[in-house]
């Protein structure tokens, strides 16, 4: 359960907001015709009421008072010479096509104003909770809503012409400051919240009217923004070879500031952020259920703590560091910015090297096995890969970020670098499953350095011709057959251990005849115990050869350095 502090609005105080309400009142009073009352005119009749765009003509840019205290009011007192040019007029004015998009833009302005109205009244009062406040949580909208009816919708009805239009979005960029800084910043937290409280939100409603209501709070909002953006937008193109529209320019930048935020262009980079930290948010949930409610079961029946680790490994750390990892990717909900997300996961570095640790805790399969059947025998499940998989899934988000980020022109060095940060963990950790599985070894796996490589080849020598799993160490090579085991339900790769070669004693032989071989064998004496190796293609080939080489390289270096360090002591 997500609880808010009390009070705090992310942005206007309620007092500064209900501050802003009345002066908004008192300038609709002072500056604007008071809106024409609802009765049963005919439709000519509240044209000529309501939507008298024609008693003053706009007026240009150096009329504006641009004083400090009146910076954001245009006059309309001051006439242009085109009221003495009645052809020019009524050609820049388009009579027609404005009148119509007034109207049908003030009356879908009346409906959304009685939508929030509802909202507000018959959904958002309704619920309640102790956990948090309500409003808060909604971004204000009770707020925004008594500013969007009581002062913006007056002050639109009251426009005498059309220019007065794109003045009132300017002189009301209050209203528009809070859609930013209340509502959109408090978006992701009410997604979250109505997610987590699905029970307390849908006891007074039907699944129709929840929907209903979501709708608003979500679709409608952003459709709204959007349409104002659109009106301006055509407006201004009608107007604009005939008469300044500098007020619509500026009041197109403020409607800007919030339609990037659910604009087409970003849309695919916006779901991939939401579907990130939505899952994110699954994760943690189900991490935690593995600790508070399994871990106790397991501890029963394993008995002993080192058993108990084999099974569990790192999850109870995992699961500590993913909610610090989840409170800050929820922060990038509201930016959706890509390289925000990807430095969530670059600063999240130590918590994914606990995921390495994890795998390699786990290195009895069969204690892993046995646990998973006595908890089925109780009913119980638990998913032992789910680090794993979570880490797929980041690699598979990253990957599509990194696409949409391309396609729509932003950039994404910082994805890129999250990206392999998190591929790398992941090829770390399944050559630590894979050394896992190895069975029968007849060597120290642990104390053979770092696995550098594992591939599939052919293997040939004097006593068999196979499929085999080769382990490159920095010590050693390690050569396996791949087996599958454990029951129907579960099956696992396991690898058992044919034979190895300590670096030391390696000798490796390219060979020119054929373009995926190779041998490798012993120095000296054991000429007979040579393997040649078939690789799947040239490109796994040459990575071998030249993986190999750095190593032999990289021990005659030091053999040098012993044996310079052995003469000057002598």
């Amino acid at each position: 359960m997500i609880k808010m502090e009390k009070g705090s609005t992310r942005g206007y105080s309620v007092k500064e907001m209900i501050k802003m309400i009345n002066s908004g009142k008192e300038f609709a009073k002072t500056n604007f015709h008071k809106p024409t009352p609802q009765t049963d005119v005919n439709e000519a009749e509240e044209d000529e009421a309501s939507y008298d765009l024609l008693e003053k003509p706009p007026v240009k840019q150096e009329d504006v008072d641009t004083s400090s205290e009146k910076e954001e009011s245009l006059s309309s007192d001051e006439e242009d010479d085109t009221s003495k040019d009645p052809e020019k007029f009524g050609r820049y004015m388009n009579i027609p096509a404005i009148v119509d998009e007034m109207k049908n833009f003030v009356r879908e302005e009346e409906n959304y104003c009685r939508s929030l109205e509802d909202l507000v009244e018959n959904y958002i009062g309704f619920i309640e909770t102790d956990e948090f406040d309500i409003y808060d949580v909604f971004g204000c909208i009770n707020i925004i809503s008594t500013y969007q009816n009581n002062t913006f919708l007056p002050a639109l009805k009251g426009s005498r012409n059309v220019s007065k239009i794109a003045d009132c979005f300017i002189m009301h960029k209050k209203l528009f400051n809070m859609y930013y800084d209340n509502y959109f910043k408090s978006k992701p937290n009410m997604m979250i919240v109505l997610k987590e409280n699905k029970d307390v939100f849908r006891a007074s409603f039907s699944e129709d009217t929840y929907k209903e209501y979501e709708d608003i709070l979500f679709k409608s909002v952003n459709d709204r923004i959007q349409a104002y953006h659109d009106f301006l937008e055509s407006t201004k193109a009608i107007l604009a070879k005939n008469m300044d529209v500098s007020n619509f320019d500026r009041a197109l930048e403020i409607i800007g500031n919030l339609t990037k935020y659910f604009s087409k262009k970003h849309e695919n980079t916006r779901f991939i952020v939401s579907e990130l930290v939505q899952t994110e948010r699954i994760y943690v949930e189900r991490l935690e259920k593995i600790v508070k409610e399994m871990l106790p079961i397991i501890e029963k029946l394993m008995k002993r703590k080192s058993k108990m680790d084999l099974v569990l490994g790192s999850v109870p750390e995992i699961y500590s560091e993913q909610q610090n990892f989840y409170d800050k990717l929820k922060k990038c909900l509201f930016d959706f910015d890509p390289n925000e997300v990807a430095e969530c996961f670059l600063q999240h570095r130590n918590g994914f090297a606990l995921y390495v640790k994890d795998q390699q805790m786990k290195k009895n399969l069969d204690t892993i096995e046995e646990c998973r059947e006595m908890l089925q025998g109780r009913g119980k499940s638990f998913d032992f890969h789910a680090p794993l998989n979570r880490l797929y899934k980041y690699k598979l988000l990253l990957h599509e970020l990194k696409k949409s980020c391309e396609k729509g022109g932003l950039p994404f060095d910082k994805v890129t670098e999250a990206l392999d940060m998190v591929t790398n963990v992941i090829t770390t950790m399944n050559g630590v499953a894979a050394i896992n599985s190895i069975k029968d070894e007849n060597i120290d796996l642990d104390n053979q350095g770092v696995l550098l490589l594992r591939d599939e080849f052919v293997i040939q020598n004097e006593y068999l011709k196979c499929d085999a799993m080769i382990f490159l160490f920095e010590k050693s090579i390690v050569i396996t057959q791949a087996k599958t085991e454990g029951s129907k339900k579960n099956r696992r790769d396991a690898f058992i251990y044919l034979n190895h070669i300590i670096i030391k004693y390696l000798a490796l032989n390219v060979s020119q005849d054929s373009p995926t071989n190779f041998q490798i064998g012993f120095h000296g004496k054991y000429t007979r115990m040579t393997h040649t190796l078939q690789a799947k293609d040239t490109h796994t080939k040459a990575i071998w050869i030249k993986a190999v080489e750095d190593i032999l390289m990289s021990q005659f270096q030091e053999e040098k350095k012993r044996n310079t360090y052995y003469l000057q002591e002598s």
